[in-house]
């Protein structure tokens, strides 16, 4: 997520596309650059591939580590504003509740997808047929509601994985069967 009214600095890729279509090499910059990044600390085990890349590239992102819902918290406020060239949160989520901070992001790229897993014991997922069909996430909201399992996860409120499925969980309509 790129702030808004920062351009980092870029070299020009020629003929472009959209960075979908663009995975070709990346071309190292003459001089080094460096990125101010308000991010996740979700990323810090990132060195490596973090410092491979700035080889790569003579790009470095300086992360300032916080919690996604921290981030957002700051971007949406405006304190942010003037200090980071992008921000690169484990979830957009948390910026999606803050209508104020719509106006302070240029751009958001989805740059990695990490899958939501749901784990059944097998007598469990056998009895509610879910070992021949594949339940939605309205199946598993309704069959919590009706206490068909019991389960324990993290908290939304400090874990992006688990904010991630209660908000899918919240945005799904039982009462249709969506998913």
């Amino acid at each position: 997520t790129q702030a808004s009214g920062s351009a980092p600095p870029t070299t020009d890729p020629g003929p472009s596309t959209s960075p979908a279509s663009s995975a070709g090499p990346v071309r190292r910059l003459d001089q080094p650059v460096t990125l101010r990044v308000l991010a996740s600390n979700e990323l810090q085990d990132m060195e490596k591939v973090l410092a491979a890349a700035t080889e790569a590239t003579n790009v470095k992102l300086e992360l300032t580590l916080t919690t996604s819902r921290e981030g957002a918290a700051e971007v949406a406020s405006g304190r942010a504003d003037g200090k980071y060239e992008a921000y690169w949160f484990a979830s957009n989520a948390y910026l999606a509740l803050k209508p104020e901070a719509a106006g302070r992001i240029a751009t958001s790229t989805k740059i990695m997808t990490s899958p939501v897993a749901f784990g059944l014991n097998e007598d469990v997922a056998r009895r509610l047929g879910w070992d021949k069909t594949a339940p939605t996430w309205a199946d598993l909201v309704k069959a919590a509601a009706e206490k068909e399992f019991s389960f324990g996860m993290a908290d939304p409120a400090n874990a992006n994985s688990a904010f991630t499925a209660l908000a899918t969980a919240e945005a799904t309509d039982v009462s249709k069967g969506q998913s």
